[in-house]
């Protein structure tokens, strides 16, 4: 299922979700709390169920975030309320990380533990609050030591994956634990000029890879990466400004690749990570924590 993300999607997200879920059939949507757009996905959500469409047909994620590790439940209802709805499908942990006062002497954590905070994304699951509960950016030593101890296993990882970032050993792990990769960065984030000086040009949608084997198709780029997750049984977020593309991206579902293409692509590989929390800025503490090191 591709799935659209709304991370900086445009000026006007409603209109764009309105558009992605009645005239193009999109039934995954992607929010969460720190994209401040919350409200204007579940206005978009109401008229489109208003519309006709069966609320058991969308598929709807938000995200906790780290102010509201003390209080999981009253985030998750705050979520429900802005997004007009009662139950969330997936509710997921937003970069799983503690929450530290840098100013004390000895670096103070001051966030629960990360398994008493997944006990309390386990209880929203029994209360009816969410379908299923799931991580992102989730590195793996950490998810392992949070399946050691759960109650309800993490659906997803969110995390990010792109020709340029495969991320194949990691793929490998979900799928020997039952937990589906949900990639973001999913065409390669062309427009995110926030990471390493190394990687500030490249784009996967123009790599002569890729575009040779669109060529010969006589699809897009784009197709035909996301086909090349769709293949790998991962699931592709999709995010765009433009309306058009919306249907350019659906058409993935019938874009089918040879093992010669699947290698080609494999190929590509560059050990590209562009979201990295030590290259953005101080707005939340991000260049302070060595994440991926």
């Amino acid at each position: 299922m591709i799935g659209l993300g709304t991370f900086l999607m445009s000026d006007n997200p409603k209109e764009m979700v309105k558009k992605a879920i009645l005239e193009y059939g999109y039934r995954h949507i992607d929010t969460a709390k720190i994209y401040a757009n919350e409200e204007q996905i579940g206005e978009a959500i109401a008229e489109c169920i208003a519309a006709g469409v069966p609320r058991e047909e969308l598929y709807i994620t938000t995200k906790l975030w780290h102010d509201d590790y003390h209080d999981v439940e009253a985030a998750a209802k705050e979520s429900l309320r802005k997004l007009k709805l009662d139950y969330m499908d997936l509710y997921l942990v937003h970069w799983v990380r503690p929450c530290m006062n840098w100013d004390s002497e000895n670096w103070e954590i001051t966030s629960p533990p990360h398994h008493v905070v997944w006990s309390k994304m386990e209880a929203l699951v029994d209360a009816g609050l969410t379908k299923s509960i799931g991580v992102s950016n989730c590195v793996m030593p950490m998810l392992a030591d949070l399946i050691a101890g759960c109650r309800i296993k993490p659906a997803v990882n969110q995390i990010e994956v792109h020709p340029y970032f495969q991320q194949k050993q990691v793929n490998m792990f979900h799928s020997k634990w039952g937990i589906y990769v949900q990639c973001y960065a999913s065409i390669g984030s062309g427009h995110w000029q926030t990471r390493p000086n190394e990687f500030m040009d490249i784009n996967p949608l123009t790599d002569p890879i890729i575009t040779e084997i669109a060529t010969a198709k006589g699809k897009t780029p784009a197709q035909v990466i996301l086909a090349w997750h769709l293949q790998r049984n991962t699931i592709p977020l999709v995010k765009t400004t433009k309306a058009e593309r919306l249907g350019e991206n659906m058409g993935a579902v019938d874009v089918e690749l040879t093992a010669e293409d699947v290698a080609k692509i494999e190929s590509m590989e560059k050990g590209a990570r562009l979201y990295n929390p030590k290259f953005l800025d101080q707005r939340y503490d991000w260049n302070y924590f060595p994440y991926y090191d």
